[in-house]
């Protein structure tokens, strides 16, 4: 199966996500999440200027953040749309703060699956 199915394109759900959905801070990222009808989840990134003016660093974050997500895939829960949304803060965070903060997230507001435990 390809993992590009769990990517968001549309304009208009990043727009919904945004607009409808729950929130989560941390020091690097901000998430927001809402649920769908779909039997799978799928998973935005936004990573602005504002980050880092180079398009190397930024799409550093964002491959970080598709690997996360990759590997992590299994055992999140389906039906939820995620938008991730990078913050100054995470220039500073390597991979693996970046998934433990993920983790956290996703544990803390029980959006795995329930036979995994992370």
């Amino acid at each position: 199966m390809k993992f590009s199915r769990y990517f968001l394109k549309e304009n208009k759900d990043f727009g919904r996500i945004t607009r409808f959905g729950q929130t989560f801070f941390d020091e690097g990222l901000k998430i927001k999440w809402l649920k769908n009808n779909l039997d799978y989840f799928r998973f935005g990134l936004i990573v602005s200027l504002r980050i880092d003016k180079r398009a190397t660093q930024r799409n550093k974050i964002k491959r970080r953040l598709r690997a996360i997500f990759r590997e992590l895939s299994e055992k999140i829960a389906p039906s939820y749309d995620f938008v991730i949304i990078a913050r100054p803060a995470i220039r500073t965070l390597d991979y693996h703060s970046l998934k433990e903060i993920i983790v956290n997230f996703l544990k803390r507001n029980k959006l795995t699956r329930l036979n995994f435990c992370i």
